[in-house]
């Protein structure tokens, strides 16, 4: 530290560091403690937007350091050694600030990473410069792939807060490139517009993660606050190999009100086998409708699918149609939901024959569930042609703990007999 420029209402740091830093593996932490009693909640809100100072403190090291950084094999797939240097300053000023930290191995060189960033405090703009790479085999032996190639990685980023661009280009050659476009208005009404693209490698991921991704998985979100009391997700969409959703969503707490839709299709669930660990095919679409007001939420959700199978068992024909009310506001913790629904499942199969002894089944039930207090499955109702099952049921929360009835009807034990066939019980035949 310099004395002189100490008195002149400045600080000189002309160097500061470690000849050595050694790390051979990841620290044995403690386990973490149990998380204290949630503080009641709050009205919900985004957080206030950050506030540049108007000045800062005049400081500047020229040179921040670690001459050795010795890593082992057991933390990154291999020992390697680098080299950190850097500096920063606000400037003469304190109206502006640089700092630049690099990163290079140097047992050889083949990675390196590089960070510099700016403050304009009269522009009221930040920049990022992030560049980084790594050419030998390192890649390899952090995934486990012996063909992963060259990494990399590239972020750049500037602008003031309520309008500050960046871009993201990550790749590693023959496994996995992604790119990512992103707008942040941080200001009165912050919001954000976010497009992700991630495009594997074919043949590089493991096949179940691959038929999931699909040729290239894509995000795309935008939304923020658009006044005090009113939030917007304008736009939501994703696609990739076994996917694909889209959505909006509006809460206005000043007229307490909440509407939105999230919608999810699954054209070819066969893409999901290697995940499942079982044959399966079929279509599945998915709506969540949001309704109500933000005090009383409501929400619906329509299931269908069509030609749907898992191993053996197949559903030709699948409807569900539920509607959930939350025992609670949205910006109170979860207290419980009521809900109500019917539904049918049609052209039940086994091994490609007609289930015995039902080949469809409806279902209608409505229940309250609150996390503690009574909870009571107010009407159960499963029906196919040849038996029906009733039931109610008082359950204690959370010790889940009651009482239930449950009753079993079947109009015709000759029919049922029929329809069970070669599984029918022989002393009933």
């Amino acid at each position: 530290v310099s004395p002189t420029r100490l008195l002149a209402g400045e600080i000189l740091v002309e160097q500061a560091g470690a000849a050595r830093i050694a790390v051979h593996r990841a620290p044995d932490l403690p386990q973490r403690p149990e998380p204290a009693e949630a503080p009641e909640a709050e009205p919900f809100s985004l957080p206030e937007p950050p506030t540049l100072p108007e000045s800062l403190p005049r400081i500047t090291v020229e040179r921040l350091f670690a001459d050795r950084i010795e890593l082992g094999e057991a933390l990154i797939g291999e020992a390697a050694v680098f080299n950190l240097e850097g500096h920063a300053t606000t400037g003469p000023t304190g109206r502006a600030a640089e700092a630049r930290l690099d990163l290079v191995r140097i047992d050889q060189p083949t990675a390196s990473l590089g960070l510099g960033a700016t403050l304009d405090l009269d522009a009221d703009r930040i920049g990022v410069d992030l560049q980084g790479s790594e050419t030998g085999g390192l890649m390899a032996a952090l995934t486990g792939r012996e063909d992963a190639g060259d990494l990399s990685l590239t972020l750049a980023g500037d602008g003031p807060l309520d309008d500050w661009q960046a871009e993201l280009q990550f790749a590693i050659e023959r496994l996995v490139t992604a790119n990512a476009d992103l707008a942040l208005a941080y200001a009165a009404n912050p919001s954000v517009d976010l497009a992700l693209r991630v495009v594997p490698v074919g043949g590089a991921l493991p096949p179940e993660i691959e038929a999931v991704l699909g040729q290239r998985l894509e995000l795309a979100l935008a939304g923020g606050q658009r006044a005090p009391g009113h939030f917007a997700l304008d736009r939501l969409t994703l696609n990739s190999g076994l996917v694909t959703a889209s959505g909006t969503l509006e809460a206005r707490l000043d007229e307490d009100r909440l509407t939105g839709r999230i919608s999810v299709t699954a054209a070819d669930l066969a893409r999901a086998s290697a995940l499942a660990g079982q044959p399966l095919a079929g279509r599945m679409d998915l709506t969540l409708d949001a309704l109500g007001s933000f005090s009383e939420p409501r929400f619906t959700l329509a299931l269908d699918g069509d030609g749907i199978t898992a191993d053996t068992f197949g559903v030709g024909d699948l409807a569900l149609d539920m509607t959930a009310d939350l025992l609670g506001p949205l910006d109170q913790p979860f207290a419980g939901v009521r809900l109500e629904g019917s539904g049918q499942v049609m052209d039940l199969t086994q091994n490609g024959e007609p289930l015995r002894p039902e080949s469809g089944v409806t279902l209608d039930l409505a229940a309250i569930v609150p996390m503690e207090g009574e909870a009571r499955l107010e009407r159960f109702s499963l029906a196919g042609q040849h038996v029906s099952v009733n039931g109610t049921a008082i359950v204690t929360m959370p010790e889940i703990a009651g009482t239930g009835r449950l009753e079993a009807r079947v109009p015709s034990v000759e029919d049922l007999l029929a329809a069970l066939g070669p599984a029918a019980p022989t002393d009933l035949a």
